[in-house]
């Protein structure tokens, strides 16, 4: 295999090195798709709902993994709305989050009030209504058309902040977690509030996962900055009700108070930080996969790679699959990291990469990986079978040009294995 081949194959390897290697020129690396209009019809709301729909890149290359969901609130605010997609694609590409299903939900001026307001002491809110669409009526479309994983995650701002924190402890068993920026539950003055928080936490405590409760404020009103958070009093009563309160181990939670920072500056604070750490132990399955002591038994390595993605699983609630970096990393970290594995390290890196091919079937850059291995031993067959699956499939993530120069390539290499063998 020519040496421009080789090294594209490093690159899908490890993402972040394709990203250092991008002329300054080269727009930024995107981990998914352009957005789709997904109307939904709503008994809950009396209505036909409209969201936008963000679907990873991955997802077409297999139809078996499944994805985690972000509801990412206020469309209509589109400088913190993009904000947060571009905070969640670039932790994606960093490999510290995985691959998720975004679903964007826009507010009238009109509508943004009643929806996010909890029915409290009469009041006529319609927050559980909004619940009642997005976990009971939108959720199973994404399952049934989406590959949606059981895991949802919400991300609010403000007034969408607020009915966060309510959807969570409302609806406990079926919300995973929150980033909940320049707000606080307690924001309503309602006595109700408390109740239903302290309910919520007692459900969470039989909970066999965890849940995840993050929230944040900016600089106070008081503190003479234009445009200053004045949610600061009710997120500090917030947080030091949580520092009171014996809490269940499985409610992850963690306050911020962002010095000089107004409220619109606030969810662009608060949700990288926050994202990084809700799905640390994502990235954790990779490091500690690579932390087990190198074997040269196939069958052993298998468990190494259950073991830990059952643990991943476990904390987070659904089946964590590996996904297309993990297995690259790992056959690399074999087939480079240790050469008194000897030839043993070919057959180890095969080994993964067909685990990977099953799972990403019409992912190509792992039969090209495949390919070159069978090049390697001389095995013009199996190189030849390798190289023709990857002709047969797309690469979600380079352009159309890029994707047509690869098959080229391709195509050549075919070619010269023929006449190799004629």
């Amino acid at each position: 295999m020519n040496h421009s081949t080789s090294r594209r194959l490093a690159g899908y390897c490890l993402l972040f090195l394709l990203l250092q290697a991008a002329p300054a020129s080269a727009q930024s690396v995107s981990m998914y798709q352009a957005p789709l209009q997904l109307r939904v019809p709503s008994p809950a709301m009396k209505d036909t709902e409209t969201v936008e729909l963000i679907l990873p890149k991955e997802l077409s290359t297999s139809k078996h993994r499944k994805y985690p969901v972000v509801f990412v609130f206020d469309k209509q605010n589109r400088f913190i709305y993009q904000n947060t997609l571009n905070n969640i694609d670039y932790t994606t590409a960093m490999m510290r989050m995985p691959a998720c299903i975004i679903v964007g939900i826009s507010y009238t001026g009109a509508n943004r009030t009643p929806r996010t307001m909890p029915a409290y002491n009469g009041t006529r809110g319609k927050a559980d209504d909004m619940l009642t669409f997005l976990l009971d009526e939108l959720f199973p479309v994404l399952q049934q058309q989406y590959q949606a994983a059981n895991f949802k995650l919400l991300i609010g701002h403000s007034r969408t902040a607020i009915f966060s924190q309510h959807a969570i402890m409302a609806r406990p068993r079926d919300i995973n977690g929150i980033i909940a920026s320049s707000a606080s539950l307690f924001d309503f003055g309602s006595a109700q509030e408390q109740v239903i928080f302290e309910k919520g936490l007692d459900t969470i405590a039989r909970l066999p996962q965890q849940r995840f409760f993050y929230f944040s404020t900016g600089d106070s009103l008081l503190s003479g900055l234009p445009g200053g958070d004045g949610h600061q009093a009710t997120v500090t009563k917030l947080d030091q009700y949580l520092r009171a309160k014996k809490l269940p181990a499985n409610f992850i939670w963690k306050s911020y108070f962002h010095a000089n920072a107004t409220h619109n500056m606030t969810p662009g604070l608060t949700v990288p930080d926050a994202l990084n750490s809700l799905f640390s132990r994502h990235t954790l399955t990779l490091n500690r996969t690579f932390a087990k002591p190198f074997t040269t038994d196939t069958a052993q390595l298998r468990q190494y790679i259950q073991e830990e993605l059952a643990a991943t699983s476990d904390l987070y609630g659904y089946p964590v699959q590996a996904d297309i970096t993990f297995y690259n990393s790992l056959a690399s970290h074999y087939l480079y990291g240790k050469h008194q594995l000897g030839d043993k390290k070919y057959e180890l890196a095969r080994f993964i990469w067909r685990q990977a091919s099953r799972a990403y079937p019409q992912f190509g850059a792992f039969y090209l990986s495949l390919a070159e291995l069978y090049e390697r031993e001389h095995n013009s067959a199996q190189a030849k079978e390798c190289l023709n699956k990857a002709l047969q499939c797309n690469n979600p993530f380079v352009t159309e040009t890029e994707q047509a120069a690869e098959r080229a390539e391709i195509s050549n290499k075919l070619a010269a294995l023929v006449g190799n063998k004629q």
